[in-house]
């Protein structure tokens, strides 16, 4: 007859968060989290990971130890038999019964080669059996729920957001980002919904403030009295350059009548950013005449030139 921590591996091989839930106890917390919480996560990622196409599910347990945060803590990874592993666990036990479980993310497994190993489940500060709010915590938590009250009340007052408005709420929230927190390994919860919002806003923001250096290029580009790639390839060069990524398009809905465009989540005011859109479109137009390697952006490598770099925590 198998044990009951035999039964709790059996049901990981399985993915069965069901059985998991009958099998793990009520009273004790398991990654820091109370029993529901880690088995509601569970059931979450299990139902996810079914939807994979072409997976096999034929996973099986692998004993490995941790080789970092809990360095030598025993446990399994579960891996199928093309060398996934959907994740690695630590198993704290006695006797008779696994005391804790939670993931390992610096796992060594024995006897089996792991090709790829998929992102487990991690939980907010909030969900810990051992969180109490502190003053800084509560202060934030208004911060971000205010900033994104402004937001939500900015779209459903005018429809549409404005430089005007969006350029100020980035400036004015964006020390809140949760993707500040990186090296922390900690997230909150209340911080989750302003960091979709800041995220969803950053490229308009980006794009604004590039849209008075495409005006120049745009007018360079007026001057070409016949458009042949030999007349403009320095040209596509230099824009593609100070405009990195533009070449792929807008991406977004655009209505020139209304003067707006969208993505999934806003609108926003089309014409402030007539010059970005435009150097975009002839960019995205001309893409086959545009070196794959940009020799100005190679040259650059190494020396902090990048934009995107100010969007991380160092």
């Amino acid at each position: 007859m198998d044990t009951k921590k035999e039964l709790i591996i059996q049901a990981f091989e399985n993915l069965d968060a069901e059985m998991l839930d009958v099998l793990l106890d009520d009273d004790r917390s398991y990654q820091d989290v109370p029993k529901q919480t880690f088995v509601d996560a569970l059931k979450k990622h299990f139902a996810e990971l079914r939807t994979y196409d072409d997976t096999k599910f034929d996973f099986k347990s692998y004993k490995g130890q941790c080789d970092f945060c809990q360095k030598g803590k025993s446990g399994y990874s579960f891996v199928n038999s093309e060398g996934q592993c959907y994740m690695s666990l630590v198993f704290e036990e006695d006797e008779d019964n696994f005391t804790d479980i939670y993931s390992c993310g610096s796992f060594v497994t024995e006897g089996v080669d792991v090709e790829n190993t998929w992102i487990g489940i991690s939980f907010f500060e909030e969900d810990k059996t051992d969180f109490r709010y502190s003053p800084e915590i509560l202060s934030e938590e208004e911060k971000c729920l205010r900033g994104v009250a402004e937001i939500k009340g900015e779209v459903e007052e005018n429809g549409i957001l404005t430089s005007d408005f969006y350029i100020y709420w980035y400036e004015r929230y964006e020390y809140l980002d949760p993707i500040k927190r990186l090296f922390e390994k900690k997230s909150y919860k209340y911080s989750e919904e302003i960091g979709h919002y800041l995220f969803v806003v950053r490229s308009v923001v980006t794009d604004f403030k590039k849209n008075d250096l495409a005006k120049s290029i745009y007018f360079e580009f007026l001057n070409f009295p016949v458009i042949t790639k030999d007349a403009i390839i320095d040209w596509l060069i230099k824009a593609d350059h100070a405009l990195q990524y533009a070449k792929y398009g807008i991406g977004n809905e655009c209505n020139f009548k209304q003067d707006y465009f969208e993505d999934k989540y806003f609108k926003y005011r089309l014409s402030e950013l007539y010059y970005y859109h435009s150097v975009a479109e002839i960019l995205n137009k001309y893409f086959d005449w545009i070196p794959e390697t940009n020799p100005l952006t190679e040259a650059d490598k190494g020396y902090g030139q990048y934009d995107d770099d100010q969007d991380l925590p160092f």
